[in-house]
């Protein structure tokens, strides 16, 4: 059956309009118009409310604050403390990060002790053999960048490090009594790495970094301790630690 009935709208009425129906036409239908009013309505007031809302703490001087200390992450110098391994060598490192450039360049001041993981030997077919246990200490300088704060808690950043120590053989000396077995010695390492910083806090944050480099030592080349010693430590590195920041 067919029925002519003013369609209403927001705006007014828009004409007649043709409607279908399978039953017959309620003499309310007419008045069916100011429902679909309601939804329009309630729509606009939630998007209203939700931009008011959106703009209200975008402006809150508190989620500012907040911003600005999530950015400041490894912003601030830090005491360091670190283990892992370099080439043949266990490493224990602790010292101090100073930011250079806030959030972009830092420098790393380091005291490092470095110990052989097992016992080095030097094979000369045509005379002795000899085996020691040879620790380096030393410290290191460490100049870098890093990226900006990622996903609010993480950091990649590089750096390049130069390592300068003292190589020598506490652990044959104490057993043996035979003095330090490489002698006279400047020993320096020259590395770069990877890093990726972890903000669990506002204050501390766990790194883990990979890398590799190049080991050798300025001393007597005819000291087969020396000789031997001159390239352990070269290779693939690799270390995690934390940051407590001042």
């Amino acid at each position: 059956m067919k029925s002519n009935i003013k369609k209403k709208s927001l705006f007014g009425n828009t004409g007649p309009v043709e409607f279908r129906f399978r039953g017959f036409v309620n003499e309310n239908s007419k008045k069916t118009g100011n429902w679909f009013k309601l939804p329009i309505m309630l729509s606009f007031l939630v998007l209203f409310g939700t931009v008011n809302f959106a703009t209200a703490q975008s402006g809150d001087p508190g989620n500012t604050q907040v911003t600005d200390q999530k950015m400041d992450l490894g912003g601030r110098p830090a005491l360091v403390l670190e283990t892992g391994i370099q080439g043949i060598f266990s490493v224990f490192e602790t010292g101090l990060r100073v930011p250079l450039k806030k959030n972009s360049m830092f420098m790393n001041f380091n005291a490092r002790y470095m110990s052989s993981l097992t016992y080095a030997t030097f094979i000369d077919p045509s005379d002795s053999t000899v085996s020691f246990h040879p620790t380096v200490i030393g410290g290191s300088i460490a100049v870098g960048g890093c990226s900006p704060l990622m996903l609010g808690f993480l950091r990649p950043y590089g750096a390049f490090d130069l390592f300068l120590g003292y190589s020598f053989t506490p652990w044959d000396n104490l057993i043996y009594n035979c003095g330090n077995l490489i002698g006279k010695n400047l020993t320096y390492l020259l590395t770069g790495y990877f890093g990726l910083e972890v903000f669990p806090g506002s204050k501390t944050s766990i790194f883990f970094e990979a890398g590799g480099g190049f080991k050798s030592i300025h001393g007597d080349k005819s000291n087969r301790y020396m000789v031997t010693s001159a390239w352990l430590g070269s290779g693939v590195s690799g270390r995690m630690g934390v940051r407590i920041y001042l």
